[in-house]
């Protein structure tokens, strides 16, 4: 593995612009939508599925605000109350991210948490290791000082 990652190479352009497609977003907004708009996820999650449909149908690369009221107009009969700055910032996979910090979670926080217990953790097993090596290295002169004592006799 090493080996093998000691060579590779990213493309950061297209790994960002993979990361700025719609899909990675989806779930964000239907949460948004029913958070502002008082409706349930469903029926959000059916709203924003059914303008992401529609984007890929015509090959546009995001959702639209007006795709998102369109949609809304077919399934409950009224326009969203989004502006496009929120539906913008909601767009952006690096605010995605950010919002994300339960325990577990891709925020810079969240990882920075889970980085500071993996070390105190591998600091641990270090300890432990050295702990042991300690002991054996001990039992080893030991069983030398013993083997050396019957060879003596």
């Amino acid at each position: 593995l090493i080996d093998m990652l000691q060579d590779i190479s990213f493309n950061y352009e297209r790994m960002e612009s993979a990361a700025n497609s719609n899909d990675c977003v989806l779930t964000d907004i239907a949460d948004y939508i029913t958070r502002s708009c008082a409706i349930p996820f469903r029926v959000a999650h059916n709203i924003v599925g059914d303008a992401a449909k529609h984007c890929d149908q015509v090959g546009g690369a995001r959702i639209e605000l007006s795709e998102l009221n369109n949609a809304a107009l077919q399934v409950i009969g009224k326009e969203l109350n989004v502006t496009q700055q929120e539906l913008d910032n909601l767009l952006k996979v690096s605010n995605s991210i950010q919002n994300k910090r339960s325990q577990g979670a891709p925020s810079a926080e969240s990882c920075r948490k889970m980085l500071h217990n993996l070390t105190k953790s591998t600091d641990s097993c270090e300890q432990q290791i050295n702990h042991m090596k300690n002991s054996l290295s001990i039992t080893e002169q030991f069983c030398n000082e013993q083997i050396k004592a019957l060879v003596e006799k």
